[in-house]
């Protein structure tokens, strides 16, 4: 299963973490059980964009 890295906010604290699921949904559904708002990453995805010439 593959490890989804999330932020998040819950009240006014900023929260982050990893989370083992199946799917980006399952992933993204978890925190929210508990009121986090959340952004979720895929663990190893580079997150910069490649620049075409």
């Amino acid at each position: 299963m593959p490890d989804f890295i999330w932020k998040g906010i819950k009240n006014t604290q900023y929260l982050n973490g990893t989370i083992t699921a199946l799917t980006r949904d399952e992933a993204a559904f978890k925190p929210k059980e508990d009121g986090i708002i959340t952004h979720l990453d895929k663990k190893g995805w580079e997150t910069e964009k490649k620049e075409t010439v």
